[in-house]
């Protein structure tokens, strides 16, 4: 018998060490009776302080002060599969030359289809409809068909879903506040999306329901944030929003019928926002993204500093960062999702979502915290990664000063405030994702990268770290990057490191190049501010 409690308590020391998580433990449980001010108990994986004389049940009322969850919660097993990196390409980037996108990741999002709106009174009964929208739609479609991502992607195994929603898609948010407690409606919804799904022959969805603020073209939108899910001092949790119970609902029926798709949410990682979910999709969902960006930066308040930090940044670091207007990093985000965060104004401490359900996000963008949005909109300028790279080459090794780790981009050139993702800090994040039981990373967006083989990528930057080889030098398709010179014959200007031939598809996003030989390419894409000289007596033909 000795033998068999020894087994058992090796067994549980080996899955806290590796799970590299840990709850604090659970004190003395709580049994009905008196209690005075001061005393502890735990109750329902969570430990309470008296604040006061009581015989009430913890959780019940006011009595009690969450001092932490407890136990081993639900943390659940490390994901072991292969990382996911789902990469986001939207559908109105006119300067991206979609088709000669070459996806080396494991998935794609296109973002966004969105639901038909019928007027701009959220308050009306026929605000939206269970249709889409047809031009964002066609959108969609010329992305997947048109410009062949679908077709190309496949070909190399990676999965291609379509991403729902969006920051101005009121009519998902409409339907799911309308209907949540309407099942004949949700089952609707169900089925207009998987036919939608079949029909496209594409692999998933993703359900990204975030536009939980008001739009002043819109009466009847209120901003929907702090919403009370539980507190620090023992407050009763109002539970999600009517609209989050509708995406549980849909995400269950979407499983139903879908059962062999790929179903996904991206979400708020933090709790302002975040309590509107409710997470008890997460067991329909094959992942859930939390979107850990724009911790800074899109309001006129912001602190100046990182809007995407892996590692938690310390209270007082950043100017303007304070209790009541902190700069969160992708750390906080995880705990709150997994319930592991310190209890707080609005959370007793967070969700209860299995590790291995959430993925990180990876912004190719950065913000200008020195340069407020034209027009007086709200927030600051953001630039992105192919942009921050052309205006100062050595970006991708300016890192910001307060940080330790030395990941977090930051430069201060020319009168800005620029904090943005390296490749170094993506890299750590997908490595950070494998050693914590994780299961990837999500990207938002692929348009903002620089070209694979650039040394500046920061997609090549995760894959190498996750140690896979994508090279796009084995298809057909070459692209500029005039890193030596304008010379089209310099083969260093290109993405392959070689001059392209009859056999190639060339694409040139920007630059001026001199054409200085007679030359033949199979395609050729190019922006409208590209310029190409060809020399007196040289010829470039374009066979297609």
């Amino acid at each position: 018998m000795k033998f068999k409690i020894i087994v058992v308590l090796w067994l549980l020391i080996s899955i806290k060490t590796n799970a590299q998580y840990s709850f604090p433990a659970c004190g003395t449980p709580w049994v009905a009776g008196t209690y005075l001010q001061g005393n502890q108990v735990s109750h329902n994986n969570t430990n309470y302080e008296a604040k006061y004389y009581t015989t009430t049940e913890p959780g019940t009322n006011g009595d009690w002060a969450v001092t932490s969850k407890c136990g081993n919660g639900n943390l659940g097993a490390d994901y072991f599969g292969p990382q996911r990196v789902v990469g986001y390409l939207p559908n109105w980037t006119t300067t991206f030359n979609y088709a000669a996108f070459d996806p080396n990741i494991t998935q794609i999002n296109i973002a966004f289809n969105v639901f038909q709106q019928n007027n701009n009174d959220f308050t009306s009964n026929n605000f939206a409809s269970i249709a889409w929208n047809t031009a964002e739609s066609r959108k969609v479609d010329s992305i997947l068909f048109d410009l062949a991502v679908l077709s190309r992607a496949h070909t190399k195994e990676t999965k291609v879903c379509v991403a729902i929603g969006g920051s101005i898609d009121y009519a998902f948010l409409w339907l799911m506040t309308k209907y949540y407690n309407d099942d004949a409606k949700l089952e609707d919804i169900a089925t207009f999306i998987t036919n939608y799904v079949n029909a496209k022959g594409i692999d998933g969805v993703d359900l990204d329901m975030e536009c939980w603020w008001p739009d002043a073209t819109i009466n009847g939108t209120v901003d929907q944030g702090g919403r009370t899910r539980g507190d620090k001092w023992g407050g009763i949790d109002a539970g999600p929003n009517p609209a989050g119970i509708g995406l549980a609902k849909l995400a269950q029926k979407l499983r139903q019928k879908m059962p062999t798709k790929i179903l996904s949410a991206a979400v708020f990682g933090t709790s302002y926002y975040g309590n509107n979910y409710d997470d008890t999709m997460a067991q329909y969902l094959d992942y859930i993204g939390l979107m850990t960006y724009d911790f800074t930066g899109s309001w006129n308040t912001s602190p100046i500093g990182p809007h995407s930090s892996l590692y938690k940044l310390p209270l007082g670091s950043y100017t303007g960062q304070t209790v009541d207007n902190p700069i969160y990093a992708a750390q906080d985000a995880l705990e709150f999702w997994m319930g592991l965060a310190a209890p707080a104004w609005n959370h007793d401490g967070g969700f209860n979502v299995p590790k291995a359900k959430l993925c990180i996000g990876v912004p190719f963008y950065g913000y200008d915290l020195a340069t407020r949005k034209p027009d007086n909109a709200n927030g600051f300028v953001t630039l992105k990664w192919n942009e921050i790279i052309a205006a100062y080459p050595n970006a991708a090794t300016s890192f910001d000063p307060m940080d330790t780790h030395h990941i977090n981009g930051y430069t201060n050139a020319d009168g800005k405030k620029i904090y943005y993702e390296t490749p170094k800090g993506a890299a750590e994040k997908i490595k950070y994702s494998k050693q914590y039981g994780h299961q990837g990373i999500i990207i938002w967006e692929l348009t903002g990268d620089m070209p694979y083989n650039s040394g500046n990528s920061i997609l090549k930057a995760i894959n190498d770290e996750r140690g896979v080889t994508a090279n796009p030098c084995s298809g057909t398709t070459i692209t500029w990057t005039g890193s030596i010179s304008n010379e089209w014959e310099t083969a260093g200007n290109w993405s392959c490191n070689t001059v392209p031939t009859s056999n190639n598809e060339v694409i040139i996003n920007s630059g001026n190049v001199i054409v200085n030989s007679n030359t033949s390419i199979k395609s050729l894409h190019v922006n409208s501010t590209v310029h190409i000289t060809i020399n007196s007596g040289k010829n470039l033909t374009i066979l297609q």
